[in-house]
């Protein structure tokens, strides 16, 4: 009778564990500014995966045709888990490109500060490795969110890329109220650029500062448009950490800082949902053909 309930206890669990992973590889079709949970569902994918991954194996040996539906699932999500996974042969990376080749990098440099904001230090930034991995990698395009430049010393990183091959640029800046510091998203090319394009992004749907910049490149004879952005972050404090922390080790203080981490998830993934609608209008405009990139702080 134990056996027999267990039994069906497990088999209960999986069919609704399938239901889950089916719903956490469909939220790639749903807009999150209108359905803002199907945010959480999709971080959940890796682990529902995995699990059911687990459990399959485990109901093949069980009750091999409640499986069935596990394989099932597993097959109507293979993108989603191709993109996860990257199921690809490795190449090997070759610095030296083809005349006729077009390399772009895009880089979040964050102001070119430490990673790891316990240890930040303003007078201390990573430009010089930042600007040895450019230059190892030697692309035509670069496009960079939260790039800074300023007045004097080491904060001169606009002349500076120039002064590294990259003459033409576009770049959507917002200044400082002291006015000695701009800061934004940027596009440096090798190559001539015709027109650049600033899209403004309506400060309603942004707590950020940067707006998304777009530039039509001449390339080899032809016309390409290259945008790039930096959507919606969680905009996670130190002290957001710090609940993230608490929630892990189970401390009192736990389900207000729930409440906290919630509530700022939820905000961001609507307001992602709504600029990449932004976005994807946008570059939809283009009469070229169109390289887009950028940061989009949120799951593939």
């Amino acid at each position: 009778m134990l056996r027999k309930a267990a039994g069906n206890f497990f088999l209960t669990s999986y069919i609704l564990l399938v239901l889950l992973f089916l719903a956490a590889s469909f939220t790639v079709y749903v807009n999150p500014a209108q359905w803002w949970y199907v945010g959480f569902i999709g971080l959940l994918f890796p682990y529902l995966l995995v699990l059911l991954l687990g459990m399959t194996i485990f109901c093949l040996f069980i009750r091999s045709r409640f499986a069935i539906a596990g394989i099932v699932a597993l097959i109507i999500s293979y993108k989603n888990i191709g993109t996860l996974a990257a199921f690809r042969p490795a190449a090997e990376f070759r610095e030296n490109k083809e005349p006729d080749h077009l390399r772009v990098m895009t880089w979040n440099v964050r102001r070119f500060a430490p990673y790891y904001a316990d240890f930040f230090d303003p007078g201390k930034n990573n430009l010089d490795a930042i600007v040895e991995e450019v230059e190892r990698h030697d692309p035509d395009i670069i496009c960079l969110q939260e790039f800074y430049t300023g007045q004097g010393g080491k904060s001169r990183n606009l002349e500076l890329f120039q002064q590294m091959g990259y003459k033409y640029y576009a770049f959507a800046l917002v200044k400082t109220p002291q006015g000695q510091l701009s800061s934004g998203t940027i596009i440096f090319s090798r190559y001539p650029i015709l027109r650049s394009y600033i899209y403004d992004m309506p400060r309603e749907v942004s707590t950020a500062a940067e707006d998304p910049v777009a530039a039509d490149i001449l390339f080899d004879g032809d016309t390409l448009r290259v945008g790039t952005f930096h959507m919606q972050s969680y905009g996670f404090l130190n002290r957001d950490y710090q609940d993230l922390a608490r929630i892990k080790n189970q401390e009192d203080t736990g389900l207000k800082a729930s409440r906290n981490i919630y509530r700022k998830m939820k905000y961001a993934f609507t307001l992602r949902g709504i600029q990449a609608d932004i976005i994807r209008d946008q570059m939809r405009a283009s009469r070229y053909p169109v390289i887009l990139c950028g940061d989009l702080n949120d799951v593939p």
